[in-house]
């Protein structure tokens, strides 16, 4: 959400609870912080600094190495760390090997090893002066250290589901509310089924985009404008932008031909799926905190996919689904190959809805995408590759956590030899549970985070439940 929620959240806090609340924040937010202080909602008010200092990576001591050793040693190497950031994490990413390059060199290992240590060193000392109980909306690295200090981590953000939202109960965009709540429903619980017939209300602006994207107007403008951006701050502001001006051409310009591609013709559409059985496994954005920070167990797609490849038995294919937002950082070689390497792989156009491709499929396999919720509602059997999505716990959802469970899996979806009524029943009380976890905000945006009194009221009260 937008900085405007978080401000009528801390006046709520304030008011209702006498709460303390410590803003963290970069420098420009800092102003918009201190503008809306007259009321003194905030303890304080702090500019992070800059972590990155390239022009001393090369002056590291042996005590600093031996300090770090030790801080990895309490939390997590620091290579970890970089598993969601988009430049330091690259090589994470290897479906999204065309994201602009920040940096056109290879980053020194010095400069990781001060960026991170810097802010592991801040965050410890923030932790033991401030003597904090909660983190809002907090990364990785200060989520991990709260952690040690007993510190819970919570994110308010789309349920994926509707127009909820609901607040995550950890660094992982877990939510143990969801099968409290679901536990709660006894056996009298009467829906027999859900049907899932809208997608997430921040995902229709996505549909919106898409087309718009897709357009050569759309290239144009946009190579008009970030050319004239570039100019702006190099002569007028004697600053660069954070990406090259190549750079970004390059990839406005793999946006119109790369989403175009997917959407095209020479892919495969729904009627082509007529009598035909398979899974469906839907690509996901890269690099993107969702998948690389939120599953850092396992997040390579390319693995994924052949995993369940070489386990499908010959009448039933894969059928794969680009996610139009990652189409411009693909390599060709990746269509390439989705096109031609795999005679079980079906790929098809990325305008096809997904609803209706779960509707015709055996099931579904996914990392942590909105599919796999998608499914697990519907009743379909999910082949969940993260441990953290928080509906693993349903009987129709099977978590791998072996090569072994795959074959198991696939068998077991395939001959159909699970409860499918008992699976329907689970998901209509899936989607019962998240409502009653969540909060409805259909206007509710990144963009339009002002919320009326009694919505904002509800979702304190929904951060009580997951702190009860």
């Amino acid at each position: 959400p937008s900085r405007d929620f978080f401000i009528n959240l801390s006046r709520f806090m304030k008011k209702n609870f006498k709460s303390k609340i410590h803003i963290y924040c970069n420098e420009n937010a800092n102003y918009f912080y201190k503008d809306r202080n007259s009321e003194n909602l905030f303890e304080s008010i702090n500019s992070l600094p800059s972590w990155l200092d390239p022009l001393n990576s090369n002056q590291r001591t042996k005590e600093q190495d031996l300090n770090l050793g030790l801080l990895e040693k309490k939390y997590m190497p620091i290579v970890w760390f970089t598993l969601n950031h988009r430049q330091f994490g690259r090589g994470f990413s290897s479906n999204a090997i065309n994201f602009p390059r920040k940096y056109n060199h290879r980053i020194p290992m010095n400069e990781l090893r001060n960026n991170y240590q810097k802010q592991i060193v801040f965050w410890e000392n923030e932790f033991k002066c401030k003597n904090i109980k909660m983190l809002i909306s907090s990364n990785l690295v200060e989520s991990t250290i709260a952690k040690k200090f007993g510190i819970i981590s919570r994110h308010f953000l789309s349920a994926r589901f509707e127009s909820f939202y609901t607040w995550y109960t950890d660094e992982f965009w877990n939510n143990f509310l969801v099968e409290q709540n679901f536990k709660k429903l006894n056996n009298s619980f009467s829906k027999k089924y859900f049907e899932v017939k809208t997608m997430p209300s921040w995902n229709k602006k996505l549909e919106t985009d898409k087309i718009e994207m897709s357009k050569f107007s759309y290239l144009v403008k946009n190579i008009f404008k970030k050319t004239f951006y570039h100019f702006y701050w190099r002569v007028y502001k004697s600053k660069s932008r954070n990406y090259s001006l190549i750079e970004e051409i390059k990839y406005h310009f793999r946006c119109y031909r790369n989403i175009n591609h997917v959407m095209s013709n020479k892919l495969t559409d729904l009627n082509y799926l007529k009598n035909k059985k398979f899974i469906f496994f839907p690509l996901q954005v890269e690099p993107e905190r969702n998948l690389q920070g939120n599953s850092p167990e396992f997040f390579n797609q390319t693995e994924l996919l052949l995993k369940i490849t070489k386990y499908l038995p010959h009448d039933v294919y894969l059928v794969v689904k680009e996610h139009w937002i990652s189409a411009p950082v693909r390599s060709d070689d990746f269509y390439k190959s989705l096109n031609l390497d795999f005679p079980n792989v079906i790929f098809i156009k990325a305008n096809v809805s997904g609803i209706e491709i779960i509707k015709k499929s055996l099931g579904v396999t996914t990392i942590n995408g909105t599919a796999g919720l998608e499914a697990a509602l519907m009743g379909k059997p999910v082949i969940s590759f993260s441990k953290h999505n928080y509906y693993n716990f349903l009987d129709h959802v099977h978590v791998v956590k072996s090569d072994k469970d795959i074959h198991n899996f696939l068998k077991q979806i395939v001959n159909k030899s699970f409860d499918n009524i008992k699976a329907k029943i689970d998901g209509a009380k899936l989607a019962k549970a998240i409502e009653l976890s969540s909060v409805r905000l259909p206007y509710f945006s990144y963009s339009n985070s002002n919320i009326k009194e009694n919505d904002l009221k509800l979702c304190f009260t929904r951060l009580l439940d997951t702190l009860r």
